[in-house]
């Protein structure tokens, strides 16, 4: 490491997902390193792109390459060209590579950093719990390839540590949006001390559950609108709005009767943070009964709490960011019951979304679910700090 000069780091990733626009552009603008970021293109998974051409980074250009991604079945990464000659031609200090074993360029260059003495960092999971038989062995012979990783969640980083791997080596990196501009909308929408759904129902006065993301069949809506059907018709008033598109739509509408519509809402796609924001700040639960992945950063950013399945092999990572009972619930994978049973106890004990609950809601964001903090989880790494005496975790 050239200690007149920052440390160099090259960051390979499949693409360059425009949710973390906000990320990579707190660590092209740290004091503690330089980065530079290569990416690839799948134009058939529909996930919209970091706009690297937009004003904001008219000053980095020279931090990113486009890389080739050749992929399986349109959607397993197995190559990336550009990744290799890379490695050779240049001397970072670290290079960062997605924790995927199935990325056969990774292995290949993971073995050139290491002969060459340049730090090999995976960004992964870690692991899911799920792993057995030749899928663990390869994925913990992967694993030794790298100097450091740094993980999205605890959870992967204790069944790491449970396999055998140091604990002074992985880091907890958490994930993110963009934290500074929803803290900017939250602090507006307190001001506005309004609470309305935007006309969107029958009786806009009912609790209002929400759900935002991708609508896919592995999110398992029709659980959600099962759920809300039954609690109309036992008792307790809900609304329900799902915001967003997706492979599941025209299944999750035709659920739907004239009756039902009148207390739930399929907004479709919605791209306006200001809409999307005061959506969420307004809503008293929300309820993600698949895998519930960035939806719950998201939400928790407004103040409002999330209830997901209890299944952690079949989780997203960002699933640790609820705290039973104080920034939302789990309910039993699958169990429609539980699931109508934990909502309805939980709006009975939280008939109002109060100050205290949105501010435990923003708390873990402050803490960790935002781009500085993974800037300086990411320096202590560079640093060769272990995670203990940083107070990281």
């Amino acid at each position: 490491m050239n200690l007149d000069q920052p440390p160099k780091i090259f960051y390979f990733t499949n693409l360059a997902s425009i949710y973390r626009t906000r990320l990579w552009k707190v660590l092209l603008e740290s004091k503690h390193f330089t980065i530079y970021f290569g990416f690839g293109k799948n134009k058939r998974l529909g996930i919209k792109s970091i706009d690297i051409t937009a004003p904001s980074f008219e000053t980095k250009k020279d931090r990113f390459f486009k890389l080739k991604n050749i992929w399986i079945r349109k959607k397993y990464l197995i190559w990336q060209f550009g990744v290799i000659s890379k490695c050779i031609l240049n001397k970072p200090d670290a290079v960062i590579f997605m924790g995927d074993a199935t990325v056969i360029t990774y292995w290949i260059a993971a073995i050139i950093c290491r002969i060459r003495k340049i730090r090999v960092v995976y960004h992964t999971h870690g692991l899911y719990g799920d792993e057995s038989g030749l899928k663990l062995v390869l994925r913990k012979l992967f694993y030794k390839l790298a100097n450091n990783f740094i993980v999205y969640e605890r959870h992967g980083k204790e069944l790491m540590l449970e396999e055998g791997f140091s604990e002074e080596n992985i880091y907890v990196f958490f994930n993110s949006l963009d934290y500074p501009k929803h803290k900017s909308l939250r602090e507006e929408l307190k001001l506005k001390n309004t609470k309305y759904q935007f006309g969107l129902f029958e009786d806009n006065e009912k609790p209002l559950l929400i759900f935002i993301g991708r609508l896919t069949y592995e999110k398992k809506l029709h659980l959600l609108i099962d759920a809300a059907k039954n609690l109309n018709k036992t008792g307790l008033k809900v609304n329900l709005l799902i915001i967003g598109d997706g492979e599941a739509m025209i299944e999750l509408k035709g659920m739907l009767n004239e009756n039902e519509e009148k207390f739930i809402n399929l907004f479709g796609p919605c791209f306006d943070e200001d809409i999307i924001g005061e959506m969420l700040y307004n809503a008293d639960l929300c309820v993600s009964p698949g895998n519930v992945g960035l939806t719950a950063i998201h939400s928790l950013s407004f103040g409002t709490p999330v209830c997901t399945h209890n299944n952690y092999s079949n989780q997203g990572p960002e699933v640790d960011a609820i705290t039973e009972s104080k920034t939302g619930f789990l309910f039993k994978e699958n169990d429609l019951t539980d699931l109508v049973n934990k909502i309805r106890e939980w709006l009975i004990e939280h008939p109002n979304k109060n100050d205290a609950l949105k501010e435990d809601c923003f708390e873990i964001i402050e803490k960790y679910y935002n781009p500085f903090y993974q800037e300086k989880v990411l320096d202590a790494l560079i640093k060769g700090a272990p995670p203990a005496k940083l107070n990281l975790l």
